[in-house]
């Protein structure tokens, strides 16, 4: 039977809450995931497509060595929407690039995260599993069952879990905050976590991971690639929005090996409290780059690291950024 919304953002916090290493780890991501849905309301679908999510099987210093790239779209997506994107990022060299398509009418309650002590049941809709040759350049199907996907990296026993109590307040916000958005963007959203906390998780072997929020083409038909943040300007550092160096150097590495240009879109708000919206910006990661060079780097927040890390941040200037529309 389909869920519905609120059994998917319900099964959403399920998934997040069993593989973060704290609260703020968890609210930090939920925060993300506002301002990309908020990215979807504004803008549409009709401009973007999924951008797709990165894992290392086993390096811990950079997403992008040794690693799978997977994008995960609904059962009527056109796969070949995807095939110029996919050819131009095989110049990464990927140990395996795959499109997964779902159907968002068939679902079964299946188990998911199983731990020593207890098994998370989530529903898991039916997935049809496209592999992509860059040979020549095409998508085939190679099956249904999503251990394609999982089996790239090796199994945990037992598998670990986040052993830090969650407050019940934090699942309430996420229904609270994301109900108002469409129902297929949440679902996508799901699934795509579904695939990355839920089967892989903390029950794989993997290195670092990363993400590329969307793709568009611009009014000359070229391919961007967009990360977009939800960020209020600093009270005590430099006037303007950081990056932490080591996305910054995905970003870099990803634009000089494909040729696609990177950009950063920020819904900027009012305050982290009230998180008011102000308005859309964006810089050209290049742009971002050459305004922070030489410059002095902050300590940012955790994001999803524990709060004991280090993670240095570059702030480029407010007045470096442009109002973001789009014709």
């Amino acid at each position: 039977m389909k869920p519905n919304k609120t059994d998917i953002l319900i099964s959403l916090h399920s998934l997040l809450s069993h593989n973060v290493i704290g609260e703020k780890q968890l609210f930090n991501r939920y925060k993300g995931f506002k301002a990309e849905l908020e990215f979807c309301k504004e803008w549409g679908y009709d401009t973007f497509l999924e951008g797709g999510t990165i894992i290392s099987k086993t390096s811990t210093s950079s997403s992008l060595n040794d690693a799978i790239y997977f994008v995960v779209v609904p059962e009527d997506a056109d796969e070949n929407n995807y095939l110029e994107i996919y050819h131009v990022l095989s110049s990464l060299r990927f140990c395996e690039m795959y499109l997964v398509k779902y159907n968002s009418d068939n679902w079964e309650t299946l188990p998911v995260m199983i731990f020593p002590e207890e098994t998370i049941c989530l529903p898991v809709p039916s997935f049809e599993i496209l592999r992509y040759s860059d040979g020549t350049n095409t998508f085939t199907k190679i099956g249904t069952d999503i251990s394609i996907i999982h089996n790239n990296f090796i199994d945990i026993n037992p598998r670990g879990k986040n052993s830090h109590p969650i407050d019940d307040s934090y699942r309430e916000w996420l229904k609270d905050n994301l109900d108002r958005f469409a129902e297929k963007d949440i679902i996508n959203l799901y699934v795509t976590r579904l695939i990355f906390d839920g089967y892989i998780g903390y029950g794989k072997e993997k290195g670092k991971s990363s993400d590329i929020d969307f793709i568009m083409r611009n009014s000359s038909g070229k391919i961007r690639l967009i990360e977009v943040k939800e960020k209020d300007l600093p009270k005590k550092a430099k006037k303007g929005f950081g990056l932490d160096v080591p996305r910054i150097d995905d970003f870099q590495t990803i634009q000089k090996a494909s040729g696609l240009k990177y950009f950063l879109i920020v819904r900027h708000v009012e305050d982290q409290k009230t998180r008011t919206f102000k308005e859309w910006l964006f810089i050209a990661i290049d742009d971002f780059v050459k305004d922070v060079e030489g410059g002095m780097t902050v300590e940012g927040g955790t994001g999803m690291r524990s709060k004991y890390s280090k993670n240095p941040t570059l702030i480029c200037s407010y007045d470096k950024f442009s109002e973001f529309v789009i014709h």
